[in-house]
């Protein structure tokens, strides 16, 4: 599936872009990570905040690690469910539907998330309007996995 390929496409790339950094967390450059030398190479704590339930919200800039996490596990995401959603009886046009919106979801909460950590701001400064899509690209992920089992006769 090509929202599939294209989710761990920007997914790897966004990895690439943290291990140039040494760090999770972007501030704008690319490469510092390959000046330090010694030691702990990664971030300072204070840098990457807390963490809670795998996510930091008051990082010192971008948080990368949460469009890394969506992006590489993306192909998982869609591929797995659209494979099952084959094995179904219900109509092609219905598994079409049903897999072009959890490919949006996917997609769109990516983009939110990739954009705002580009900006070099922290997860605590989503808008509400950003956090309202994110909401919503959860419940349509949701409700296409639900739609995985046969249809009701």
């Amino acid at each position: 599936m090509l929202a599939g390929e294209l989710a761990l496409l920007v997914g790897c790339t966004v990895g690439l872009i943290m291990i140039f950094n040494n760090s999770g967390v972007f501030q704008g450059t690319l490469g510092v990570g390959f000046g330090r030398t010694g030691g702990y190479l990664g971030p300072a704590p204070a840098t990457v905040g807390p963490e809670y339930l795998l996510l930091r919200p008051a990082t010192q800039g971008g948080d990368l690690v949460a469009p890394h996490a969506i992006g590489v596990h993306g192909l998982t995401l869609l591929a797995v469910p659209a494979v099952l959603l084959a094995r179904t009886d219900r109509p092609p046009r219905q598994r079409l539907w049903i897999t072009v919106s959890a490919a949006a979801a996917v997609v769109v909460a990516l983009a939110v998330l990739l954009g705002h950590a580009l900006r070099r701001l922290p997860l605590g400064e989503l808008s509400a309007s950003a956090l309202v899509t994110l909401a919503l690209c959860a419940v349509v992920l949701v409700w296409s996995w639900t739609r995985l089992r046969r249809p009701r006769r």
